[in-house]
């Protein structure tokens, strides 16, 4: 706090010193400013050095490729692309006091959205990144909460808060079932197996 004075450029004392004590107070807001820092650092698009025009940048409101412009709206969304030795970012702020229900835009092909930051949640989970304060266990299952929704195509956005994802390109799972159709019917390699019986042993 500077005490209610918002003009302090010519004080030399406390008020304009940095609090390095706070960082210790405040590990997770230090955390997060860091993890932003790196993300800025480490992605080309956004550190550009010409203007982004619409092969770069397309913008969003509740729906994808649908901004709204108005003097009543308190939302706006962004996705960035192009640079082919960085990520894509999809980038969304909620002004407004209530939370919304947005549709994030389909990503390519054999990829996917995954979340990267969520401002409305508590440290270490507003940025999500193994770390010392974030385990891979942990960071894990923060991230399968939000990529369920994030997978069919929508996410709630909080209040006065800020979210980015990351495309990803998905790795082939294990677990994903193996279909085949039979007529107007999808059944899955385990289910059919499942469904034929037991050949006597001889």
């Amino acid at each position: 706090s500077k005490g209610g004075n918002n003009n302090t450029y010519c004080h030399d004392g406390d008020i304009n010193y940095f609090q390095w004590d706070v960082c210790e107070k405040q590990e997770g807001l230090v955390r997060f400013f860091r993890k932003m820092i790196h993300l800025r650092r480490g992605n080309s698009n956004l550190r550009q050095s010409a203007y982004m025009d619409g092969s770069r940048i397309q913008w969003h409101g509740v729906k994808a490729s649908e901004p709204d412009w108005s003097d009543t709206s308190r939302f706006v969304a962004f996705s960035v692309t192009g640079d082919a030795e960085a990520d894509d970012l999809y980038i969304a702020f909620n002004a407004g006091h209530s939370p919304l229900m947005i549709e994030v835009p389909a990503p390519e092909s054999g990829s996917r959205w995954e979340m990267t930051a969520d401002t409305s949640k508590p440290a270490p989970y507003d940025f999500l990144d193994c770390d010392e304060m974030l385990g891979a266990e942990d960071l894990k299952t923060a991230k399968q909460q939000s990529q369920t929704c994030l997978d069919n195509g929508y996410y709630t956005v909080a209040p006065y808060s800020c979210i980015i994802l990351t495309r990803v390109v998905k790795e082939a799972s294990s677990d994903e079932l193996d279909d085949f159709s039979i007529s107007s019917f999808t059944i899955s390699r385990p289910a059919e197996r499942a469904s034929k019986p037991n050949k006597p042993k001889k």
